[in-house]
């Protein structure tokens, strides 16, 4: 009972102040929950001259350490872009508040062809030792990367598929038929938040400066340096933390699509070299449940902090007599910080308002 007030009108209030917070809340909606995908949706290995772009079995990362954009390939050349479906597990028409507590992809690695780096290499190793700027790396290799996904011709997560060419309006570049993807054109891209803004990291080595991954890959058990076994599997625990990738992430989530670009600066060379390749979707191993293509884990919140009530004038967290004083005190006036309803005036329907959220 709030003193002062008779018992009735205290009741109709109360259940006048109950019912609207009821009819505001979330409906339908989790408080907390996860959401795990154990294969994505789509895999595509996005390579100049993946002739099959839909359906491979593996898609390999690495980089092409040219320090020249006349030389025709994006430096981190061979990219894959891994998409979730979680359009039935998410409902943004039904759920007004969302947080991703925590994102994890994996993958499982094909073959044993690198050794293990978990740390983020600075774009200077990548020049030339005889170059001024050149700085050892103080590794064997290079880590495994995960990105956001970018585009460019007007294509949208809804728009963009496994068979989309590499470059806009271009069949896929093989050398019997003409020359490879330029740089700075690929259709869906390595993107990172570079000073706040959404960036295609590809070439970033060449434009002097280092990319933050929205996750490195960690594999258990291995130390930096050792071999990585094949089958191993690599963890990606994304950095929700960082607030530019959680607005990616609940962008993403509440269009129901949420994706990815898995790359790395391990060096290939024209005749090959040793660079990693990951199971795809496709493969015979993961279709008979021996090997795993890419998974998803999202933990979801979708609690809703109650609003803070205008009527608390003190700020202390609660709206009782000294709240009530200070409206009082006012009455009759034209003060805005107390006019709770808007009308102009300081009256009874401020009151009404002040007593519908009393809470001492």
């Amino acid at each position: 009972m709030i003193p002062g007030v008779p018992k009735t009108t205290t009741a109709l209030l109360s259940l006048a102040c109950a019912t609207s917070m009821a009819a505001s809340a979330p409906q339908g909606c989790e408080i907390v929950f996860t959401v795990t995908k154990s294969e994505p949706t789509l895999d595509r290995w996005m390579y100049p001259f993946n002739q099959t772009p839909g359906y491979r079995t593996a898609g390999s990362t690495f980089g092409y350490w040219s320090y020249n954009f006349a030389d025709g390939f994006d430096v981190r050349d061979a990219q894959i872009v891994l998409g979730f479906d979680v359009s039935e597990d998410y409902d943004p028409t039904q759920c007004e508040c969302l947080q991703v507590v925590s994102a994890k992809v994996t993958i499982q690695i094909a073959n044993n062809a690198i050794f293990y780096d978990d740390t983020i290499d600075d774009w200077r190793c990548f020049l030339p030792p005889d170059d001024p700027d050149y700085v050892p790396d103080e590794d064997i290799d290079q880590p495994m990367e995960l990105t956001g996904v970018g585009y460019r011709a007007g294509f949208t997560n809804e728009t963009w598929t496994e068979g989309t060419d590499l470059t806009p309006g271009a069949p896929f570049a093989v050398p019997e038929t003409g020359p490879p993807s330029a740089p700075r054109s690929r259709t869906a891209y390595s993107m990172v938040f570079r000073d706040g803004v959404p960036t295609d990291c590809s070439n970033s080595f060449r434009e002097n400066w280092n990319p933050e991954p929205f996750a490195i890959g960690k594999v258990d058990g291995l130390q930096p340096g050792d071999a990585v076994p094949v089958d191993s599997v690599f963890e990606f625990d994304v950095n929700v933390a960082d607030e530019n990738i959680q607005e990616y992430l609940r962008q993403q989530v509440s269009e129901g699509d949420v994706r990815f670009v898995l790359n790395s600066m391990k060096q290939a060379f024209q005749d090959g070299g040793s660079f990693p390749s990951f199971y795809l979707r496709e493969n015979p191993a993961v279709l008979f449940g021996v090997a795993s293509a890419a998974t998803l884990e999202l933990v979801l919140d979708t609690t809703c902090e109650e609003p803070t009530c205008p009527a608390d004038f003190n700020d202390d967290g609660v709206i009782n007599g000294s709240d009530l004083a200070q409206l009082l005190g006012r009455w009759g006036t034209l003060d805005v910080e107390f006019d709770l309803d808007g009308d102009g005036a300081i009256g009874g329907a401020d009151l009404a308002l002040l007593l519908g959220c009393w809470t001492s």
